[in-house]
């Protein structure tokens, strides 16, 4: 995978073997997870696997939300 923002190659800490679901998989620097588009979109009801690397996010100034 690569990061969607700076292209910068996201691999696992551990190979990804079997049915292993690659958003609950520990990543080397990164956040990944799968999203889904909502209405309004192009992409309404389609999901996606993104990757956005550690220095991506920090440059954003992305914060946690509790929910």
């Amino acid at each position: 995978m690569n990061c969607i923002i700076c292209d910068k190659e996201v691999l696992p800490l551990y190979p990804l073997e079997g049915r292993h679901d690659p958003e609950n998989a520990m990543w080397d620097g990164a956040v990944v997870d799968r999203i889904e588009a909502g209405f309004g979109s192009i992409f309404d009801t389609d999901t996606f696997l993104i990757a956005i690397c550690d220095d991506c996010v920090k440059k954003k100034g992305l914060k946690p939300i509790n929910l």
